[in-house]
């Protein structure tokens, strides 16, 4: 119940922060197949057959924490571009939207930093086989994400009323977001690190 809860906090999360971002449909409905989806499926599959029950267990918290960071790194560089095209549009603002983007960055940006470094260590030390295919499941992932972020036409609203209501956005979902970034749950050794 608690990974639901955290899931969808943080899909409302994303959601309300990239308010100012408006994506309109695909061109094509064959656009919507990933190219990736067929690759990454018999990866899984390959990757199931190699791991015992606690290893999956393992597997199964690095790729939530993958997925976190993906998430929030995609939503990081959507700010960022609205960002600055309210600061191109409105000068009067600029200055501010401009501010609390970085004050909004720096709370974030060194988490994202942390638990990527996290990520790499229960790779590394969560006692998993094969941790290159690991590693190039993640990849090919990762990968899928951008093609899929790609695919999406998005629009920057910017006028003052969105970019006020980007600034407020921020306001009210750093904490969440900081609050997420500190509460993903690595296993084994890199789990211990975080209190570092």
């Amino acid at each position: 119940m608690m990974k639901f809860v955290s899931l969808a906090i943080c899909f409302a999360t994303l959601m309300v922060l990239c308010s100012p971002v408006r994506a309109a449909e695909p061109a094509e409905k064959g656009s919507l197949v990933n190219p990736y989806r067929d690759e990454i499926m018999v990866m899984a599959k390959d990757l199931s057959k190699e791991y015992s029950k606690e290893q999956a267990l393992v597997l199964s918290k690095i790729h939530g924490g993958f997925g976190m960071i993906r998430a929030v790194r995609l939503v990081k560089n959507d700010v960022a571009k609205a960002v600055k095209v309210c600061a191109q549009d409105n000068p009067d603002l600029a200055e501010k939207i401009t501010a609390r983007f970085d004050q909004w960055n720096d709370g974030i940006e060194p988490l994202l930093v942390q638990n990527k470094e996290r990520m790499n260590n229960a790779i590394n030390d969560g006692g998993l086989p094969n941790e290159k295919k690991l590693k190039a499941y993640l990849d090919l992932i990762d990968k899928a994400a951008a093609h899929a972020d790609s695919k999406i036409e998005k629009k920057i609203v910017s006028t003052p009323d969105a970019c006020e209501g980007l600034i407020q956005s921020m306001d009210r979902t750093e904490p969440t977001m900081v609050e997420l970034l500190q509460n993903i749950k690595w296993p084994g050794a890199a789990a211990e690190k975080k209190e570092e």
